[in-house]
């Protein structure tokens, strides 16, 4: 079976929760929804550098104002992290 992995992290990677396998012939789609952790950005979506959690964006691109924990995340407001690098 294969493990995705988040390649950034120290040899050989950190496992990520797994994806459905892609179809020969369709375009494959990431998945997303509520609980299923989203490793790659969309248009109005992106990546909190600080939490690691997925955020809608505003009009001009940055993330939504959220909280982390007790007080309001430090990466509010800020653009969205980049993608991971990922592999199987």
């Amino acid at each position: 079976m294969p493990v995705l992995l988040d390649t950034a992290a120290s040899f050989p990677g950190r496992p990520v929760p797994p994806w459905p396998l892609a179809v020969p012939g369709e375009a494959f789609q990431p998945p997303a929804g509520r609980g299923v952790a989203r490793l790659v950005s969309d248009a109005a979506t992106g990546r909190c550098a600080v939490c690691g959690r997925a955020w809608p964006r505003r009009l001009d691109g940055t993330l939504i104002a959220h909280r982390a924990g007790a007080g309001r995340c430090e990466g509010s407001g800020e653009l969205p992290a980049a993608d991971l690098a990922l592999a199987s």
